[in-house]
């Protein structure tokens, strides 16, 4: 059960992650792409 846990944990701190970067990667196209 404790395990299971954990890895709610991790697929949470993932997917919070993955969803930061995500947003960067969009920021930094948009920006390049205003930029040209």
């Amino acid at each position: 059960m404790r395990a299971l846990h954990t890895n709610k944990l991790w697929i949470g701190w993932i997917e919070s992650f993955v969803g930061q970067l995500r947003s960067l990667v969009n920021s930094v196209r948009w920006s390049s792409e205003v930029s040209i």
